[in-house]
């Protein structure tokens, strides 16, 4: 790490050096000017510092909410660290990696703050940022910047009374009239807040401990948005593919795509809500990187690989066994869940949003093989389900749920857990969404089981607390095998299975989702190609599909499986039609354990 100080004298004497060097030019006209002014430029200009808050020229109370992150096309080791300067010399935070979201505390008065980056290759960017910071007492909103925002839309505020010794009590953040999906005991409050697309009267509401209440009400447009990239779990890395209108595309053209080491067996893939982290669980740790903005690469972030917390799948020798559905991220952004199967447990990892760097939170015991685990649409309430029930002599699978401490990450049960899901055993996997034609308020919960026949088990999530009370008409009949891919626009349930042919014919099952969370009756398709299915991403424009899995290398041989990925547009009916693909990940036979989607650019 370079001394900051020496940035600052450096910049200037190269910024004074490309002024004299260009007034030499325009008298002189000398033949090599061109390339001296390409070198000065590239010396100082090729890291590039994006600040998307505070806002440039604002007013607001403290503490301030800083928003960041730097690239360095021309540096192929990536970006090393940032720092914020509250005044020339005057470090603020200092993080290792390419991105910052943190509060700084700074007194009234005029400030000309600086964030600054530097990449492995000696490059150096910097960006201005004159802010006025004001002693009123109320709320601050520092995103969103402005009256329409993407799914999830990313909320950081503060709040202050410099009249109330005992400070700031709580922030509230509601989306609708008694509709509050987020509280946190604090003077700052930094979430994404998933929502339908559609308008919407915000409201963040601070109380102090003096008795006073503070209100910063806004009407805003939640956008659906799409993703950028396409990360593929291979057993030993994973893959990167380039995303355009749901068409994939592998950077490196015909060869292999960008790969990213991560130990065997890779299990399960989490993208965070603002597109800057990927999580990988392995049976040798959980391995987190921070995303390039530049192109989707990952870099390892600080920590990692971070330690397993519990015991996960246990793999016979020479096994593989996907267990897509191992990690779930809370859509606010602030905390994980890793289910590991073999002890049975669920365990909360809190995120920092600097770097993704994870920490142990809490952990929830259950029992009977733990299978899958999922948070709410709403970020309240996390839920798992198992194999079996307590009494393992029945056909009956188990969901746990619990509500989430945004403060700490402590889970505790929802009235009613654990809920029995009778004649169901192999609980495969657990997708949440919103009930399309209800309120703000509406949350839906879908879990996928197997048994003699494959079922999707449908409920609703009470807001205020948690519990599941199941939909009329559940659980509903899945010719696909157990899987549940709740649509995040709450239109669709998805389920895909293989026909246990050889090779194998894949196929999708599916409903809509009606009034009250019903399901029609499913529809069955047989997809193209020859594919064992494993991961399942929807776009987060809600108009595409990706998979990954194992392509046969023909309908009359599967002596050579690729593992590659695929993408489908979403029909106005819900059918899927093949779009892209199958795109192989790696060398033949292998398969993707599971998929990841991210947004670019984060916000």
């Amino acid at each position: 790490m370079q001394p900051f100080a020496s940035h600052f004298s450096l910049l200037r004497r190269l910024r004074q050096f490309t002024r004299n060097l260009k007034s030499t030019c325009n008298l002189t006209r000398l033949t090599f000017c061109g390339a001296l002014l390409g070198f000065a430029t590239a010396a100082f200009a090729a890291t590039t510092v994006t600040v998307l808050s505070p806002k440039a020229g604002a007013g607001s109370g403290s503490p301030i909410f800083y928003e960041a992150y730097a690239t360095s096309p021309t540096c192929a080791n990536g970006i090393s660290a940032m720092r914020i300067y509250s005044a020339p010399g005057v470090s603020a935070y200092t993080v290792d990696g390419a991105h910052i979201e943190t509060f700084i505390p700074l007194s009234a008065g005029t400030y000309s703050t600086v964030v600054e980056a530097w990449d492995n290759c000696g490059g150096v960017g910097t960006k201005t940022v004159d802010i006025k910071v004001n002693s009123d007492a109320g709320v601050s909103v520092f995103l969103p910047k402005g009256s329409s925002a993407g799914i999830p839309v990313h909320i950081a505020a503060s709040a202050q009374n410099p009249g109330c010794p005992a400070g700031i009590s709580a922030i509230r953040i509601y989306t609708g009239d008694n509709i509050a999906p987020y509280t946190i005991d604090s003077n700052q409050v930094n979430t994404f807040v998933n929502l339908l697309p559609g308008k919407y009267d915000l409201t963040v509401q601070a109380w102090d401990n003096c008795g006073n209440v503070y209100k910063a009400p806004r009407t805003e447009t939640a956008t659906a948005t799409a993703d950028g990239y396409l990360y593929a779990v291979n057993s030993t890395n994973i893959a990167e593919f380039d995303v355009s209108s749901g068409i994939l595309k592998n950077p490196n053209g015909s060869g292999n795509p960008p790969l990213f080491a991560a130990a065997n067996l890779g299990l399960s893939i989490g993208v965070d809500p603002g597109g800057w982290f990927a999580w990988v669980f392995t049976t040798s740790g959980i391995y987190g990187y921070q995303i390039d903005q530049t192109n989707g690469n990952l870099w390892a972030m600080p920590g990692s690989p971070f330690p397993l917390n519990g015991t996960p799948t246990s793999e016979p020798s020479g096994y593989l066994y996907p267990d897509a559905n191992a990690l779930a991220v809370d859509p606010n952004g602030n905390f994980i869940f890793v289910l590991y199967q073999v002890s049975n447990t669920v365990v909360a990892y809190r995120v920092n949003r600097s770097t993704g760097a994870l920490t142990p939170a809490a952990t929830v015991t259950g029992y009977g093989g733990m299978d899958a685990v999922t948070v709410d649409f709403t970020g309240q309430y996390m839920y798992a389900d198992n194999n079996e029930s307590n009494n393992q002599a029945t056909d009956t699978a188990s969901l746990f749920g619990y509500q989430i401490n945004q403060n700490n990450g402590a889970l505790t049960a929802v009235p009613g857990s654990p809920y029995e899901l009778a004649n169901a055993y192999g609980g495969g996997s657990l997708s949440s969404t919103m009930l399309a034609s209800g309120s703000p308020g509406s949350p839906l919960l879908y879990a996928g089981t197997g048994g003699p026949n494959g079922y999707f088990w449908g409920f609703t999530v009470d807001y205020g607390t948690g519990a599941l009370t199941g939909v009329a008409g559940s659980p509903f009949y899945d010719d696909g095998g157990g899987g549940a891919l709740a649509d995040n626009l709450g239109k669709w349930v998805w389920s895909g299975a293989s026909f246990p042919t050889y090779p194998p014919q894949a196929l999708v099952d599916y409903g809509s989702i009606e009034a009250g969370g019903t399901l029609s009756p499913s529809t069955v398709e047989t997809l193209p190609g020859y594919y064992l299915y494993y991961g399942w991403v929807e776009d987060g424009s809600g108009k595409y599909i990706y998979m990954g899995g194992s392509e046969c290398e023909s309908s009359s041989t599967c002596s050579t499986a690729y593992p590659s990925v695929n993408s489908f547009t979403v029909g106005s009916d819900g059918a899927l039609t093949a779009l892209s693909g199958p795109l192989q990940t790696a060398s033949a036979n292998g398969m993707v354990m599971a998929v990841g989607a991210a947004p670019k650019h984060g916000d």
